[in-house]
C-alpha cells in the first residue's frame, strides 16, 4: 500500500437526515480520524463510528445522530506519532508491514504539513527576519497581542499608554430629503457618535443608525449649510509608545500641509489628558491644560464626566476658548467654601482688556447645597464670544 494523494481532509455540511459521511483518503485505524462538528471535536463510539481502516481508499464515519442543516462536519487525518513495527534479527521482511510504517510516516508528515498550512508562517520572501518568539507567558497573560514596529510579536496593556485614537468632525448639509450620508471611517457603531442637527442632540439607534460608513437618519434632516454635525471620538490601536512628534499628519485636503501628529493634537486641549494620577478631582488638570500652551489656547472638556471643579480657575491670557460638548460633559461645581469657578482677568496690573475670549457649549451644575457658587466672574473682558452655556 502507499500514500497516493496528499488530501487529509475533508469538510461537509449536514442536512438532518445523513449519518454516513465517506472519508475519501487512506488512514490506518480508526482512531486516526478526528471528527468535529461545528467547533466541538466528537467522541468515537459516542457520537460516531468508523469503517475501512487500512483501506486505501478509504472509508466512512457514521454519526449516532444526523448532524442538522446548520451544522458543518470537518473530519481529518493525525495519525498516531508511533513506531509500532519491531524488526527481529534473522525473521522474515514482509514488504506490506514495512510499507504500512513507511505510510504511517508519510502521515505523520502530510499532517504537520496540514498544521503549518493553517498556521500564521512568515513568507519565504522575508529577510532579516527578527525574533518570532512570543513574551513569555507571564508577561503576555492578561495582555492584547500585536506587531511592533519591528514585525516581532510583541504584547500590550490596552490603556492611555498604547493606545492611540483617530477622532474626527464631520459636517454635512441636509436638503430635506436626504436620510443617508457618508462618514469618514466607520465608526463600528452609532453610539461612537455624537450627532447634532441645528444644534439638537440626536439619540444613537432611535433618530439616526450606522452601517458601515453610512450615517442613516431616521427623517431627513431639514435644508442648512453644515447644519449637521457629526463627531466620531475614536478607533483604538495599539502602538509602540513613540514621540508624537516624529509621527506625520497629513490633513485629507487638497492644497493642504503635512506638519506633525503633536501639533494637530495641540490644536485642542483636552482636561482627561491632564488628570494626574492623585488628583481629587479635574480642577488641577483644567490649571494644567491651561497652562500647557503659552499662548492662546482651546481647553475642551471631551464627552464623559460629570468633571468635578472644587475651586476657582483663573484664565489670564487673551484669546482663551473654553469650551464642552454640552449635556454629553457636564461639570459639577461643589467647593468648600462660597466661591467663585471660572474667573476670566488679567490681573491688576493689565494695561489692556482681556480680549476675544470664547466660552461656549458648557453645562454647569452643583450637587452642593452649603455654598454660594459664582459660575463665571468677567473682570475687564471684551470681544467675548459666549455661546450655549446653561447654568
Amino acid at each position: 500500500m502507499t500514500v497516493t494523494t496528499t488530501t487529509s481532509r475533508v469538510e461537509y455540511s449536514g442536512d438532518g437526515s445523513t449519518t454516513p459521511f465517506a472519508v475519501p483518503f487512506y488512514f490506518l485505524q480508526d482512531t486516526d480520524l478526528v471528527v468535529y462538528k461545528n467547533e466541538t471535536r466528537q467522541t468515537i463510539t459516542t457520537h460516531y463510528s468508523v469503517k475501512g481502516a487500512g483501506n486505501p481508499s478509504g472509508g466512512t464515519i457514521k454519526f449516532v445522530s444526523a448532524p442538522a442543516s446548520t451544522d458543518t462536519v470537518v473530519i481529518f487525518r493525525d495519525a498516531e506519532i508511533t513506531q509500532n513495527v519491531d524488526y527481529i534479527n534473522n525473521d522474515p521482511f514482509p514488504a506490506e508491514t514495512h510499507e504500512t510504517a513507511l505510510d504511517r510516516l508519510t502521515m505523520v508528515e502530510l499532517r504537520n504539513r496540514d498544521l503549518l498550512d493553517r498556521a500564521l508562517v512568515l513568507p519565504d520572501s522575508d529577510t532579516n527576519v527578527p525574533d518570532m518568539s512570543v513574551p513569555d507567558l507571564a508577561t503576555r497573560a492578561n495582555k492584547t497581542f500585536y506587531w511592533n514596529s519591528l514585525g516581532q510579536p510583541s504584547v500590550a496593556d490596552v490603556s492611555a499608554a498604547t493606545v492611540t485614537f483617530s477622532p474626527y468632525t464631520q459636517p454635512f448639509s441636509g436638503n430635506g430629503s436626504d436620510t443617508d450620508f457618508i462618514l469618514t471611517e466607520a465608526p463600528g457603531s452609532a453610539s461612537a457618535l455624537i450627532v447634532a442637527i441645528s444644534g439638537v442632540l440626536q439619540k444613537p439607534n432611535t433618530d439616526f443608525t450606522v452601517s458601515g460608513t453610512t450615517i442613516s437618519f431616521t427623517s431627513p434632516p431639514a435644508s442648512g449649510t453644515n447644519n449637521i454635525s457629526v463627531q466620531c471620538f475614536g478607533f483604538s490601536r495599539i502602538v509602540d509608545a513613540i514621540d508624537s512628534d516624529a509621527v506625520s499628519y497629513i490633513p485629507p485636503f487638497a492644497s493642504s500641509r503635512t506638519r506633525s501628529l503633536q501639533g494637530k493634537l495641540a490644536e485642542v486641549v483636552y482636561v482627561t489628558d491632564f488628570y494626574l494620577s492623585g488628583d481629587v478631582d479635574y480642577t488641577q488638570a483644567v490649571i494644567r491644560a491651561s497652562n500647557s500652551v503659552s499662548g492662546p489656547v482651546v481647553v475642551c472638556f471631551p464627552p464623559g464626566g460629570p468633571y468635578v471643579l472644587s475651586s476657582t480657575i483663573t484664565f489670564s491670557k487673551d484669546r482663551v476658548v473654553l469650551c464642552g460638548f454640552g449635556p454629553a460633559s457636564p461639570i459639577n461645581f461643589v467647593p468648600t467654601a462660597d466661591d467663585e469657578l471660572f474667573v476670566f482677568d488679567k490681573g491688576a496690573g493689565a494695561v489692556y482688556s482681556m480680549v476675544q475670549c470664547v466660552i461656549k457649549d458648557l453645562v454647569l451644575y452643583s450637587s452642593d447645597t452649603t455654598y454660594s457658587k459664582t459660575a463665571f466672574k468677567l473682570v475687564d473682558v471684551s470681544e467675548l464670544i459666549w455661546d450655549n452655556v446653561q447654568t
